[in-house]
């Protein structure tokens, strides 16, 4: 167990350093001097530019030991070569986050996903170069996610699957480090610092387990920190000043772009900066701003990965929107009654779990009936508000409340806040609201996109409220919101060390095994080789069977110019 822990402590340490090497290649390349990132948005970066490259040597090799190797050898490289122009606090700051998070990195337990399609997708792309049609072999495979390719770029010796999670670490700690850093910056305006400390705050509180989140979570924390972004280049513009403003709204949009990489849903979130912008700045100014080569081509890049890999998978361009799918013209593509009724599915369970046993409320004769109208109100609030929903209300009221105890007696009876920026918060609060409902009458699962848009939804008016009353730059108001969050990041920990004990206490079963920790367990799957796919012989999850799993025989193959097309019988 020794000598896991240690690997498993200082390989994630070196990778991480691998991908504030490209990070940091990203920015030189991109980003004019004058405007530098800090380093927490590097590494985002990072990752998108690792994303990028993985997409291109994907279409032709699999993601193997050798390929791995060599990539991150080369980010090592590049950070050691421009390590003279790293902020040495910066990166202070993210290896303590790298270090007081590492808890939450402990897997013992994993999703029900995880076996069904995470770690078999990651692991064929890790085995496997560009194949087409991966969908006709597990429908799950249709809900393509950025963080499967990231996943198989970690497919390393020793390690081997055991590292699939680190992109999800990874951007935790770079979103939490990068909170800190706004709060460091006191040019930053008064209500997106009070903004950034209450986010980390609830974030860091509730988000103690990242393998319970599956790919669900990194989606959250970039669109989260891209409004935090956009809201300070929107309360902070003045004329001499709209360069560096329009600044942090193109890197608004570029983190989202990376979020709706992750899961498309989060392009709901593209409406917020996107007004905020027109409103904020001339649209002369905006044409003349974002016609820039650099965004355009990060932009489109983005796009353009996503819907291939979406076409490539499901034969859809945005899988399962059924108008974006190529039916006749793809001989991959699923049949169109299966998308729909898939797509009905996955809309009945996020609308209150219909699909796993609960029975249809009285006056609704069918699934499409349940989810076309109103009806499912009243059951999700049964089966899912009292049970999720209410819980991470009640944190966000109660850090509230504690907000309110801490900082009142500094509370003034008016701060100077301009009439501009009132109608400012005004437009935002809107458009939140707006994003807010059209997640609810859509997905309304707090994993889908929801604690993000929830907790914005929460804070927003408070810390918009706080900020009117109180002055930031007191030292004892510093020193307090400074404990209060040292104190979160404790019961961050604590919760994790409560969990571990508390899950090694449990029954083993197939979702959790301590015999391999701190790796989590896998299952030992028995399989026959057959022509084209490993076949299991039990049945069940394909686990880390080699690729290309199958258990079924309804599958034709067919080669085309070495790249092999899996189309349903």
């Amino acid at each position: 167990m020794l000598l896991n822990l240690i690997t498993f402590t200082f390989y994630p340490l070196f990778l991480l350093l691998s991908t504030l090497g490209y990070g940091i290649i990203f920015n030189h390349l991109i980003f004019n001097k004058s405007q530098l990132l800090n380093l927490s948005l590097v590494g985002l970066f990072g990752l998108f530019l690792i994303y990028f490259i993985s997409f291109f040597t994907h279409l032709f090799v699999p993601h193997n030991y050798l390929h791995n190797i060599i990539f991150h050898l080369v980010g090592l490289i590049l950070f050691f070569y421009f390590r003279k122009k790293i902020d040495r606090k910066e990166l202070k700051l993210i290896l303590i986050f790298f270090i007081v998070l590492f808890f939450g990195f402990l897997i013992s337990k994993t999703n029900e996903d995880f076996p069904f399609y995470h770690l078999p997708l990651s692991l064929h792309l890790a085995e496997q170069k560009l194949q087409f049609g991966l969908g006709n072999l597990n429908f799950a495979y249709n809900h393509w996610s950025s963080l499967f390719l990231l996943n198989s770029l970690y497919y390393l010796p020793i390690v081997k699957i055991y590292l699939f999670n680190l992109p999800n670490f990874f951007i935790q700690v770079f979103f939490f480090s990068g909170l800190v850093m706004i709060l460091l910056d006191k040019k930053i305006p008064l209500f997106s610092t009070i903004l950034s400390s209450f986010v980390f705050i609830v974030f860091i509180t509730k988000f103690n387990r990242l393998a319970e989140y599956g790919v669900d979570l990194a989606g959250q924390f970039l669109v989260t920190l891209g409004i935090i972004l956009c809201s300070i280049g929107a309360f902070k513009n003045k004329k001499n000043d709209e360069n560096k403003s329009l600044f942090l709204f193109e890197i608004s949009f570029i983190l989202m772009i990376f979020a709706i990489t992750t899961k498309v849903l989060y392009s709901i979130y593209i409406l917020i900066p996107l007004v905020l912008l027109f409103y904020n700045f001339r649209f002369k100014k905006i044409v003349s701003y974002f016609l820039k080569f650099r965004f355009i081509f990060i932009s489109s890049l983005g796009i353009i990965t996503f819907v291939f890999f979406n076409f490539v998978t499901s034969g859809c361009l945005v899988y399962p929107i059924s108008g974006s799918c190529f039916y006749n013209e793809v001989s991959w593509t699923m049949k169109e009654e299966t998308i729909n009724h898939l797509r009905t599915h996955y809309n009945a369970w996020s609308k209150g779990g219909i699909v796993a046993g609960n029975l249809l409320p009285e006056g609704v004769n069918s699934i499409e009936n349940y989810v076309s109208s109103l009806y499912w109100i009243k059951n999700w609030l049964k089966v899912y508000f009292f049970t999720k929903v209410s819980d991470f209300l009640l944190l966000i009221v109660f850090i509230k409340l504690l907000f309110i105890i801490i900082f009142k007696k500094f509370f003034l009876n008016k701060n100077q806040i301009s009439h501009k920026d009132i109608k400012l918060f005004k437009l935002l609060y809107l458009l939140i609201i707006i994003v807010l409902l059209i997640w609810f009458l859509n997905f309304p699962t707090l994993r889908y996109a929801g604690y993000s848009i929830v907790s914005l939804s929460l804070a927003i008016p408070f810390c918009f409220f706080v900020s009117y009353k109180i002055k930031l730059n007191n030292k004892e108001v510093r020193k307090r919101y400074t404990y209060l969050m040292i104190l979160s990041i404790i019961v961050f920990n604590l919760r994790n060390i409560d969990r571990i004990n508390n899950e090694f206490s449990l029954k083993i079963n197939e979702h959790h095994n301590f015999s391999n920790f701190p790796f989590y367990w896998v299952k030992k799957t028995e399989y026959k080789k057959k022509q084209f796919f490993n076949t299991l012989t039990s049945g069940g999850s394909c686990w880390s069977t080699p690729s290309v799993c199958y258990s079924g025989d309804g599958i034709n193959v067919q080669s085309k110019n070495g790249y092999l097309i899996y189309i349903s019988k």
